[in-house]
């Protein structure tokens, strides 16, 4: 058995919960006793500035479970998890959790190769918000996702389900900046925009 379906049938012994879009799942300075698993939708994880802009820092999506600091090294909870479209989320205690991962090996090196690409790229993020332009920004946050959660058609195009504001918060930009780089990318036939998605033309190699 595969390691993501061997998680997927250990998360399924425990009860289903349902979240509806934008509902909280985790509120921040809360550190639960269980592991949180995706069954299906997406959860974002956000911080709040001292600004009080929201700020989103990663997007976990079905299949993922969350957080291993939490019941491996002890690390406090410092964000808040909503659920960003309609999840089924199912808690499991993290005793159960750790029997589990120290009993199935081939799932812990499965888990540990999905956390090295994720640092990857939030160095690359780091990189790019700490010294790109907007545009930059913005293409990257876009490639990430279309990476993640979106297939290229046969002319390597990606369409990403994402609102405006919901970019503005990854990107770390404000809404109306994001709304004018848009049209400036738009310009330059980087990117398509509909209501509601984006369409990258092709990713960029060096965004993923």
């Amino acid at each position: 058995m595969s390691p993501d379906k061997k998680i997927a049938d250990f998360f399924k012994k425990y009860p289903t919960k349902i979240y509806k879009q934008n509902q909280t799942i985790l509120e921040a300075y809360q550190t639960p006793k269980y592991a949180i698993f995706i069954k299906n939708g997406s959860v974002d994880q956000f911080d709040i500035t001292k600004n009080g802009n929201k700020v989103i820092l990663n997007t976990y999506k079905s299949g993922a479970f969350f957080s291993m600091s939490w019941f491996l090294v002890d690390i406090q909870n410092k964000y808040f998890f909503v659920a960003n479209q309609k999840s089924e989320i199912i808690e499991a205690p993290s005793q159960s959790v750790k029997l589990f991962l120290n009993t199935n090996p081939d799932v812990v090196s499965w888990q540990l190769n999905r956390l090295v690409r994720g640092a990857d790229g939030l160095l690359k993020r780091l990189n790019v918000h700490m010294s790109g332009s907007a545009d930059e920004r913005i293409l990257l946050e876009l490639s990430i996702l279309a990476s993640r959660f979106s297939l290229p058609n046969k002319n390597g195009a990606c369409q990403i389900h994402i609102s405006v504001q919901q970019l503005a918060w990854q990107a770390g930009l404000s809404r109306e900046s994001v709304s004018r780089t848009i049209k400036k990318l738009e310009h330059q036939k980087k990117l398509s925009h509909k209501k509601g998605f984006f369409v990258l033309p092709k990713i960029a190699s060096e965004h993923l």
